[in-house]
């Protein structure tokens, strides 16, 4: 098995939304209250692509892509109780079920980590449905918990 992490192209926005649109039916069966199935917007996924200040990295078997992860550049809100940082903000990691538990995300998370040392950035953040699996994983590579989404259904 091969595997190959590159920055991902145009090309490959056909393959990177249907790689989203499994990742929303697991999101719509972890929380069916707050999520639903879906299809990713092609311009938006192009924007990631193009843009300076955001890239997609693909985890790709045997030139098949299996997994990616997108991160963008970042600064907190210029609130006077905050204090600035420029960050990367992961907003998805998704790897396709067949290929979980084989290191491929793990090796999206150190592309990742390599992107944001590249910018100078000062920490990686991300978000993480509260029962997914996948939390034990990111404490693993060394992320910690920092604040709490809570709901109140009426």
């Amino acid at each position: 098995m091969v595997i190959t992490i590159r920055k991902a192209i145009v090309g490959d926005i056909n393959s990177i939304i249907a790689l989203c649109s499994e990742q929303f039916e697991v999101m719509a069966n972890l929380q069916p209250y707050l999520h639903q199935k879906g299809e990713q917007n092609k311009e938006f996924i192009a924007s990631i692509i193009t843009d300076e200040e955001s890239d997609i990295f693909v985890a790709e078997i045997n030139d098949i892509i299996v997994g990616f992860v997108s991160v963008f550049e970042r600064t907190t809100p210029d609130f006077n109780f905050k204090v600035k940082h420029k960050y990367c903000y992961i907003m998805d990691i998704i790897i396709t079920e067949t290929y979980r538990r084989k290191g491929l995300a793990t090796k999206l998370i150190t592309s990742s980590k390599e992107w944001a040392a590249e910018r100078a950035l000062e920490y990686i953040e991300l978000t993480v449905l509260s029962n997914n699996s996948a939390i034990n994983f990111y404490k693993k590579e060394q992320f910690e918990e920092t604040a709490q989404t809570m709901i109140c259904r009426l």
